[in-house]
């Protein structure tokens, strides 16, 4: 079992860029006249316009003809590359540069970074190192980081090195973070298995439910640490996302073990508004799509009960029976984690004895489990014993 390989940052998303220049938009332009209006007849606009029109944000589309050419052209760039029509996009993107200092600072950045990555998506990696430097002038952390892995790409370990240290502490990112500990882990510039831990740890801070993160630090703890409960601990929070992780979990020295307590743990620390944000994060990155606390067109909804120390009670509401035992392993998923958690077991043992008589109540390591039906609706309920049950 070897770490996962170094991983390339992709493409911003258009519709967060411009959210974030709303604010400053009519301030940064209002002073600039179009000097260099767009050929709207061309084919080159016209397919580029296209791809905003199927693509686009709304706001994108909306302000697009109230945005100055530079960022019209910036606009265009950007949804030409995220539909992989990279050399339409450098020729956007090229335009947008002819006039950059029109465009604020953080529309500068995300241009040169966007130009590095299409001209590297067309294996041009000498011109898309000329643009990541520039985009690296700018304080962007993921060309920097894209940079040392291109060197990567070309077997240059030594300088790919060179270059994510250069990156810090200025440039730090967890994507840095993994691509560097894996060159030590894997022996690529130096072997150095417990450098390369540490570094992963430093990436797991910044980006704690990255998959590939957490299956690197599941291999350092199992074959170089030897801690098999730390090594349990971060194959189980990969295991909903990758299979190599899920696979991992069967092997030998795993069988048996159980990360639940460690997960229930770290939800029981820290204030209430720690406890709700760990909860809130492990639903938008642990369950199978994205699901926010109190949203009622989620197809389960979550909802969380606090007082001024802990949550008091965490309820999955589903709409029929057919999806209540997919509700309760949702919220067995939130709390212990563990793909092969023995709540699971216990939730599947009780849904499924036949006639459901309710309300159904059941405990489990530390937490008393209620399902109820109301007007309908379907609630598989969890909440932390008290001290004297």
């Amino acid at each position: 079992m070897t770490a996962s390989s170094m991983k390339i940052k992709g493409l911003p998303q258009c519709f967060g860029c411009l959210l974030l220049l709303l604010a400053m938009s009519s301030s940064a332009y209002a002073a600039h006249e179009s000097t260099n209006p767009l050929d709207k007849n061309s084919a080159s606009f016209q397919q580029a316009y296209a791809l905003l029109q199927q693509n686009g944000a709304s706001l994108d589309l909306e302000l697009f003809e109230k945005h100055p050419v530079e960022y019209q052209a910036y606009l265009l760039g950007s949804y030409s590359a995220q539909a992989q029509h990279y050399p339409l996009a450098i020729e956007w993107f090229n335009r947008a540069y002819a006039d950059v200092d029109k465009l604020n600072e953080f529309s500068q950045q995300s241009l040169l970074y966007q130009l590095g990555y299409s001209y590297a998506q067309l294996g041009e990696l000498a011109e898309s190192e000329t643009w990541y430097r520039r985009a690296i002038a700018k304080g962007s952390a993921d060309a920097c980081v894209n940079l040392g892995a291109s060197y990567e790409q070309r077997q240059q370990y030594q300088q790919a090195e060179a270059q994510y240290l250069s990156c810090l502490p200025d440039n730090e990112s967890a994507l840095l973070y993994l691509n560097l500990g894996t060159l030590y882990y894997n022996g690529l510039v130096k072997q150095d298995k417990g450098l390369g831990g540490r570094y992963w740890q430093l990436s797991a801070k910044l980006d704690p439910y990255d998959s590939d993160i957490q299956y690197n630090l599941g291999v350092y703890y199992l074959n170089t640490e030897r801690d098999l409960d730390k090594a349990r601990y971060y194959f189980s929070q990969c295991s909903w996302q990758e299979s190599e992780c899920a696979s991992v979990l069967s092997h030998p020295l795993l069988i048996g073990r159980s990360a639940e307590q460690a997960h229930w743990q770290a939800l029981r620390q820290g204030s209430v508004v720690e406890q709700r944000h760990l909860l809130e994060d492990r639903a938008k990155h642990l369950l199978p799509v994205p699901v926010y606390f109190e949203d009622e067109t989620a197809e389960i909804m979550l909802q969380v009960q606090l007082n001024d120390k802990e949550w008091q009670k965490i309820t999955a509401t589903a709409q029929s029976r057919e999806q209540l035992e997919k509700a309760c392993t949702w919220l067995n998923r939130l709390i212990w984690v563990d793909t092969f958690s023995g709540a699971n077991a216990q939730t599947y043992l009780q849904l499924n004895r036949g006639t459901l008589t309710l309300p159904l109540e059941w405990k489990y390591q530390g937490l008393r489990y209620q399902v109820l039906e109301q007007s309908g609706q379907w609630q598989c309920s969890a909440y932390p014993l008290k001290s004297n049950e």
